[in-house]
């Protein structure tokens, strides 16, 4: 049986990946191209916007990300003990000839 953390795990690299390629993304559109920082430029105020909404965004999502890998860390290890507690039970019913 697959543990549930699994798709937890998923969800965290989904968004950790999403998160770092926005935050590229960003980063670029801080780079020094002289016709984006011309106030006459249609597209000045375009990536003047995504420049703060791209890496704020990632950041946010990287972190969400690694929040949620953290939990899913934790609910993996819960899993596992849990399974180890049943089989404990299970040999001991086993041993007293319980089924």
């Amino acid at each position: 049986m697959q543990p549930p953390p699994v798709a937890l795990g998923r969800l965290a690299a989904r968004c950790s990946a999403i998160g770092a390629a926005m935050l590229c993304a960003g980063a670029l559109l801080w780079l020094p191209i002289s016709h984006l920082h011309d106030p006459q430029c249609p597209l000045f105020w375009l990536v003047g916007t995504w420049r703060f909404v791209l890496p704020l965004s990632g950041g946010t999502l990287l972190a969400l990300g690694r929040s949620i890998a953290v939990i899913s860390n934790v609910v993996l290890d819960e899993w596992d003990s849990l399974h180890e507690e049943l089989n404990r039970v299970e040999q001991e019913l086993n041993r007293l000839g319980i089924r």
